[in-house]
């Protein structure tokens, strides 16, 4: 409860005000005290979450090594950094706790990452359709579904891309208030800027990397808000953004900034 509460940056009284005691509650987060269904349900609603996604998330957090697993795919510095692509990778291979299933799923992403990296777009589309035909069937996507389709919908085309991409747009605001899910949320717009981009979709990729620069500037994200200036003013041909973005993405990141060079 104390994570999820943390997550939502709420505090013990916003959470827990006409329903228990303070004294209560801090119990509760503890461990050595419950609430009964009638408060927990008021408790949930204080911290906007459904008993559906207050399930998942606990399942998650506490219980499912499937998390840890994910955990390690965060921990890469960059996607092109094959040296945290195979430390990732190993981990999970030696994980004894996830299952089979689960374990393909993760490597598969990694994998999916690799190969776009590398231009094997091919095999980037194998191992994304692996993880698409795992989650196209779910009524809802949550957070770490999310997670692994905002890191390789681009190996997508067609229908299929339009149709993750629509997905991902609709069930991404869900999840916002969560503390480690803003990243994934930037990182989706600027990947998808990226593609945009790429495809000459000028007017498009312009309004997605707006949208970056947005939400990185409201979680007070410096290395995102930089990514995302260098980007949208290379497009709109403001020198002032690009060398704005520049300058505060070398202070927090050199290898990352002259990946972002690069791209020019």
């Amino acid at each position: 409860m104390k994570k999820l509460r943390e997550d939502r940056c709420k505090t013990k009284r916003e959470v827990s005000q006409g329903i228990v005691s303070d004294k209560t509650y801090s119990k509760i987060e503890k461990g050595v005290a419950s609430l009964n269904f009638n408060d927990l349900t008021k408790v949930l609603k204080n911290l906007d979450l459904t008993l559906e996604e207050f399930t998942y998330q606990y399942k998650m957090i506490y219980e499912d090594p499937f998390s840890k697993g994910i955990e390690k795919i965060r921990e890469i510095t960059h996607s092109n950094n094959k040296e945290s692509l195979k430390k990732s990778t190993d981990a999970i291979l030696k994980d004894k706790k996830l299952s089979y299933k689960k374990k393909k799923i993760l490597i598969c992403t990694l994998n999916c990452i690799s190969n776009l990296n590398d231009g094997e777009i091919e095999l980037a589309k194998k191992h994304a359709n692996v993880v698409w035909n795992y989650l196209k069937d779910f009524d809802t996507l949550y957070a770490y579904d999310l997670f692994f389709l905002t890191h390789i919908f681009i190996a997508f085309t067609g229908e299929t891309l339009d149709h993750v991409v629509e997905k991902i747009r609709i069930e991404i605001p869900k999840w916002r208030d969560f503390k480690n899910f803003q990243i994934v949320e930037i990182s989706f717009y600027l990947n998808y800027g990226k593609y945009l981009e790429l495809e000459k979709r000028k007017e498009e990729a312009i309004n997605i990397y707006q949208e970056a620069l947005r939400i990185s500037k409201l979680n007070n994200n410096a290395l995102y808000t930089s990514v995302s200036m260098i980007r949208l003013g290379r497009l709109i041909k403001d020198n002032t953004f690009i060398d704005s973005g520049i300058y505060i993405l070398n202070i927090f990141d050199p290898d990352l900034c002259n990946n972002i060079m690069k791209e020019e």
